[in-house]
């Protein structure tokens, strides 16, 4: 018997509503929203995931950070539900995609909180509006203080990480190696890490980051 998957139920109901974004290029960005309780002063707070990471890793934060103030997250394009950018990743392009996720959401005040390679893209992005950024939340960031990420072992480590994930990728078995995460999130969150966020398109888009990152950061 085929399993179908129900039309019915509704769509991220722990992240949100679904909302597209329109980049100044006019490339789609797909965003879940909730929007916080109709008297919140608070600021919007925008979450920025990590290299290879999709919305869906916001799935345990989001919603209690929604229970006081609109929490935003969405796919940087070639991630989750955002198709690639054909012109690549660099790190102005990835700051140029979070202000206009910005912009979509009015003047502000933001809070932009930023996980590992997030966190210098949340960072970068705050510079360029500080009039908007009511602050920032770094949360394990990487850090262009560290040494080890700009030595010639840590880039052979990621080559090889990479090549290893997108081999496993392809195979359908990327998501074993994050089981523990995903019986930890709620279970729509899991549905959709599992269709969206360990496919080969994923981890190319880690790969096209991967070539230009480390050496702006250096800079």
């Amino acid at each position: 018997m085929v399993e179908t998957e129900s039309v019915s139920e509704p769509d991220q109901h722990t992240q949100g509503a679904p909302e597209q974004i329109i980049t100044r290029a006019g490339r789609p960005l797909h965003a879940m929203v909730l929007s916080g309780p109709p008297d919140s002063t608070a600021p919007t707070v925008v979450f920025e995931a990590g290299a290879a990471a999709t919305r869906s890793s916001w799935g345990l934060v989001q919603p209690g950070v929604g229970r006081f103030a609109r929490a935003v997250v969405y796919d940087r394009a070639g991630l989750g539900r955002s198709p690639a950018d054909p012109a690549g990743r660099t790190l102005d392009r990835l700051a140029g995609d979070l202000l206009d996720v910005l912009d979509h959401f009015g003047s502000g005040p933001f809070v932009l909180v930023g996980h590992s390679a997030g966190g210098v893209i949340a960072r970068l992005t705050a510079s360029r509006v500080p009039d908007r950024i009511a602050g920032l939340v770094l949360v394990d960031p990487t850090d262009e203080a560290a040494d080890l990420l700009f030595g010639p072992s840590f880039r052979r480590l990621e080559r090889l990480g990479l090549a290893a994930h997108g081999a496993l990728a392809r195979l359908g078995l990327l998501s074993r190696m994050f089981r523990p995460m995903l019986n930890a999130v709620p279970a729509d969150v899991r549905r959709d890490m599992e269709r969206e966020a360990f496919a080969p398109e994923i981890v190319r888009t880690q790969a096209v980051q991967a070539r230009t990152f480390l050496d702006e950061l250096a800079t």
